[in-house]
């Protein structure tokens, strides 16, 4: 776990030292507030992980499968909400939200859009990452996030020269995207537990409707 944590520092902290290798000091100090803004919607997640990953344990000792499902397509639902109205309101308001800290900060509007994009993987996969954790699969969970800093880092080099804070937002867009949905894909493949939640699509995607 200890690992994993160091990685997901690692993935999250790549694109703010390469920009600084690659570009002027004056992008990195934009990116710095963008990815900032962008963190924030990753608060409800944090709060209820703390509350949740407890609780996988105890489903998971237990053996009780069903109720572990049902518990983890709860806190995914209500890890989207709580997110939701951060994401809308960087994808509605990027300018005005980024105007707020001074002139030539409108510039990471595209960043910020793309950022919050990347958080959206999170609000729709939830607490996967601690649910592998706490199932015994921690080791499925490195190798996860040692690919998708992998991806970042490969991704950073190739995009931050040309694309400069866009390419850097980019690349962690896809790399979380690669982290939270093979984190969910290994869930439902080995326990058959949905975590994603898809308001809009029903039990379909959401696990038994009505939950």
């Amino acid at each position: 776990m200890l690992l994993t944590s160091s990685m997901f520092l690692v993935m999250h902290w790549t694109d703010m030292i390469m920009l600084g290798m690659f570009r002027a000091e004056s992008e990195v100090g934009v990116y710095s507030v963008v990815l900032k803004m962008a963190t924030l919607a990753s608060i409800p997640l944090f709060a209820i992980n703390s509350i949740a990953a407890p609780k996988f344990a105890e489903f998971y000792r237990q053996r009780d499968m069903e109720g572990l499902g049902r518990f983890v397509r709860q806190s995914t639902k209500i890890v989207f909400w709580a997110s939701f109205p951060f994401l809308l309101a960087y994808a509605l308001f990027p300018l005005p939200i980024l105007g707020v800290f001074g002139e030539g900060f409108g510039a990471g509007a595209l960043a910020l859009l793309l950022l919050a994009a990347g958080q959206f993987t999170y609000a729709i996969s939830g607490s996967a990452g601690h649910l592998l954790n706490m199932t015994g699969r921690q080791n499925i969970l490195q190798n996860i996030m040692f690919f998708a800093t992998g991806i970042n880092i490969l991704l950073n080099i190739i995009l931050i020269p040309d694309y400069g804070i866009n390419g850097a937002a980019l690349a962690s867009l896809i790399s979380m995207a690669f982290l939270n949905l093979a984190s969910a894909a290994y869930i439902k493949r080995h326990f058959n537990i949905v975590t994603l939640y898809f308001p809009l699509l029903g039990g379909a995607v959401n696990g038994r409707a009505g939950e």
